[in-house]
């Protein structure tokens, strides 16, 4: 829009007088009338009266006569109260004058900003119509020049063999060396494949060749060549083991026993060997009284700990620790590694080791009920006295540098015995004590004349 069209905004046109304005000023003469009219005189008996001589056909007429006229009473209240109305009407006014002169200059500010809007519109496609006839003028001019400048009957380009191979070459190469590295891509994804396959079927037959070298030394098939899924496992006899007495001492034989025979078949599942013996252990307390003696504490050394949590695979064991938790410790890790052949005899009072003999139940009894649970004839007999005072001396080996199961394995052999036919002394007994870390100590027990012989 242009700015001296009509309706642009360098329009100047004068605001048009409100039309109001006139009635509201009519409307406050008409009520200052009423007013005056209010407070007229409302006594009208100054009319003529009616005279008998009128009625006798004459008229006189006779002027009224002037009355008083009443002086009129002003309240000081109802004029300032009339003041204050027109005051107040007056200041109404105003505000109404002056909110319609604001709406006007609104009205016409945003009829201002539309015009200057579309004035903008305009003026940028003028601008952009003149650039693009400019660039259109300077291509013409730089074609013109061009074609003055170009020289005449001008021999066309020859093409270039040579480059368009070389070219050509790259793009070859290229394309080989992309198609390569796919290959060899492909190949190695499929190599990993393999390689996954290889090893879950290496791993089958690891644990295969493991089992059938643990078949091999089970006395029931020893020397046979059987296949693990080819044996009938009930045929097999199973060396059935008592324990008496739930402690400590024999809740860690039992644990021992489960953890010595545990084993991974060739499907991958962790369980007790087929030809593990049965362990039977029996207590004379009750289930509600097991596992509950915490008044008696033990002091272990910082060997005796580590060697504890490493057997149980837990870090529960600190020196001073009450018996209720050493027991509690041991079952549970007995029945997490036996299963549901962890089995104790709650209840079961027996002060004889006879009475299992005799009943041929079991082919091994472990003794473990306590240093009061048999009489001292009973031990002496049996070789397991209790003796008290200075009568014996101890010699203390302490052995190093054991690699593997070594300690364990010369724990589990006769070691009394072979120190009795080595020394010939009959009453010599030897004990070791595995510790951890290929430590362990190994004590030689006998009568004074004996050591200082």
């Amino acid at each position: 829009m242009e700015p001296g069209e009509p309706g642009s905004s360098q329009d100047k046109r004068p605001l048009e007088e409100d039309s109001d304005d006139q009635d509201l000023q009519d409307q406050s003469e008409v009520e200052d009338l009423l007013e005056i009219a209010s407070e007229a005189p409302t006594d009208t008996s100054w009319a003529g009266e009616v005279d008998e001589a009128e009625l006798d056909g004459e008229i006189l007429i006779e002027e009224p006569q002037a009355r008083p006229r009443k002086k009129k009473s002003l309240d000081a209240a109802a004029l300032a109260a009339r003041r204050v109305c027109k005051r107040l009407r007056q200041e109404r006014k105003a505000a109404r004058k002056a909110k319609r002169k604001a709406e006007a200059k609104a009205k016409k500010r945003r009829g201002f900003g539309a015009d200057l809007e579309g004035f903008l519109v305009k003026t940028k496609e003028r601008l952009e119509t003149k650039a693009l006839e400019a660039e259109a003028l300077a291509a013409a001019a730089v074609m013109a020049e061009a074609e003055v400048s170009r020289p005449k009957a001008e021999a066309p380009p020859k093409p270039d063999l040579r480059g368009f191979v070389a070219k050509t070459r790259e793009r070859l190469l290229a394309r080989s060396e992309l198609e390569k590295a796919t290959e060899e891509a492909r190949r190695a994804k499929a190599a990993a494949l393999a390689a996954n396959v290889d090893l879950e079927s290496f791993r089958k037959e690891c644990q295969a060749r493991i089992a059938q070298r643990l078949l091999a030394k089970m006395p029931q098939i020893r020397g046979a060549e059987k296949d693990a899924g080819n044996i009938n496992w009930a045929c097999i006899t199973r060396r059935r083991i008592a324990i008496v007495g739930a402690g400590p001492v024999g809740l860690w034989a039992a644990m021992l026993l489960a953890q010595k025979y545990r084993w991974t078949d060739g499907t991958g599942c962790a369980r007790l060997r087929p030809d593990a013996p049965e362990v039977v252990l029996f207590e004379a307390r009750s289930m509600e009284n097991h596992c509950t003696r915490t008044d008696i504490r033990i002091a272990l050394s910082s060997s005796t700990r580590a060697m504890l949590d490493q057997q149980t695979k837990s870090r529960s064991f600190t020196s001073g620790m009450p018996v209720a938790e050493i027991e509690d410790t041991f079952l549970r890790r007995w029945k997490k590694v036996a299963g549901q052949e962890a089995r104790i005899g709650y209840g079961s009072s027996i002060s004889d080791p006879a009475e299992l003999c005799q009943s041929g139940q079991f082919d091994c009894i472990l003794w473990a009920a306590g240093r009061r649970s048999l009489d001292d004839p009973f031990r002496k007999d049996l070789g397991c006295e209790v003796k008290i005072g200075d009568s014996q001396r101890v010699l203390v080996f302490q052995v190093q540098d054991l690699q593997g199961a070594d300690a364990w394995q010369l724990g589990s052999m006769d070691l009394s015995g072979a120190a009795q036919q080595a020394g010939r002394f009959p009453g010599l007994r030897v004990m070791l004590r595995p510790g951890f870390e290929g430590a362990c100590a190994c004590c030689l027990v006998a009568a004074k004349e004996l050591l200082l012989t």
